[in-house]
């Protein structure tokens, strides 16, 4: 995550600490890329982070929820996917090479500081990858993948937005 984004809530926020996180790097960050470039290469047949625009296309489900809304919440987004996260989630900045761990109650609470609309595409997801979210940076929200997903998979679709 760029350091703008913790500067400015700084500025907004004087009496509290911008919310703990941690940059994935070295061997997790290794890990971690291996076992999501190999799930979407066996599920999807997309090779990453070589095709990253194959990987925009894929989609199990939409949301009606927009990020970019005023009063966004980001556990709503959870219960509309009947996703149950806890702990930590992990958000992919890039072409997950930039990866920052959360607790999911500071990601809930500070996802305004942390998600900028207009430039921000991320991906969330858990520890054990059963499932991936795509939030864009014009807003639109959707379920890349679940576990239920996963045992017939969704075609390659494109964006209905």
């Amino acid at each position: 995550m760029e350091d703008y984004k913790i500067e400015n809530f700084k500025r907004e926020n004087s009496k509290i600490d911008f919310p703990l996180h941690v940059r994935v790097n070295g061997i997790e960050l290794r890990s971690l890329q291996d076992k999501i470039f190999e799930l979407f290469y066996r599920v999807f047949g997309v090779r990453l982070p070589e095709s990253m625009d194959r990987f925009q296309l894929i989609e199990e489900e939409g949301c009606k929820i927009r990020a970019d809304s005023p009063n966004f919440n980001l556990t709503s987004v959870f219960e509309y996917f009947n996703l149950n996260p806890a702990g930590e989630i992990y958000v992919n900045w890039y072409r997950f090479d930039k990866i920052d761990r959360f607790k999911l109650k500071d990601l809930c609470e500070y996802f305004s500081y942390i998600w900028y609309p207009g430039s921000d595409d991320i991906e969330l997801f858990c520890e054990d990858i059963s499932w991936m979210l795509s939030i864009s940076h014009d807003g639109y929200i959707s379920l890349k993948f679940s576990q239920v997903g996963l045992v017939s998979p969704a075609p390659l679709n494109s964006r209905t937005d």
